[in-house]
């Protein structure tokens, strides 16, 4: 094979890699925002938990 062969499959080779990264890096974006997404409904649950239990707490002192 000669050097523009070469060339040609270190060219056909790189646009592999680069689509292989690509793949990569979107998938773990995904994940990311997946995790975060269920990281942010978990808090919010624990928010919304935390206020129910001061809204009941703030009626039962009114009522006494």
């Amino acid at each position: 094979m000669d050097e523009a062969g070469v060339r040609k499959v270190i060219a056909e080779r790189n646009k592999d890699l680069i689509v292989e990264i690509k793949d990569l890096v979107n998938t773990s974006i995904s994940d990311l925002k997946r995790s975060n997404e269920s990281i942010a409904s978990q808090q919010m649950s624990e928010i919304t938990e935390e206020a129910e239990a001061r809204f009941r707490s703030s009626l039962q002192q009114k009522e006494q």
